[in-house]
C-alpha cells in the first residue's frame, strides 16, 4: 500500500488521541490520513479497508459522544489488527 508508514504513524496518534478524548486533534489528523489515502473503492486491498476502519472508528468517537466508548475499543481492536500485519512499521 502506498503511503503505508505514514498511514500507519498517523492511525497511531489518532487511536492516543481519541483515547484522550482529543477530538480536534483526531480531526487533524483525519484531515492528513485523507490527503495521503486514495480510495478506489473498486480495487481496495484488505489492509486498505482495515486502516479506513480504524480512521473511521476514530472520528465517529468523536461526533457521538455517546457512543464513543464502543468506537474506541473498535479502533483499537483494528489498530491491533494493522499492528500484527504490520510489524515492519513498528516505530
Amino acid at each position: 500500500m502506498e503511503n503505508g508508514r505514514e498511514l500507519y504513524v498517523i492511525l497511531r496518534e489518532m487511536v492516543s488521541k481519541v483515547k484522550e478524548g482529543r477530538v480536534e486533534d483526531v480531526s487533524r489528523l483525519n484531515d492528513q490520513f485523507e490527503g495521503l489515502f486514495s480510495i478506489n473503492l473498486e480495487a481496495r486491498s484488505e489492509d486498505e479497508i482495515l486502516y479506513d476502519n480504524c480512521r473511521q472508528s476514530c472520528v465517529m468517537a468523536g461526533q457521538m459522544p455517546m457512543m464513543s466508548p464502543e468506537f474506541v475499543r473498535d479502533a483499537e481492536k483494528k489498530y491491533s489488527e494493522i499492528s500484527r500485519m504490520n510489524g515492519h512499521y513498528a516505530i
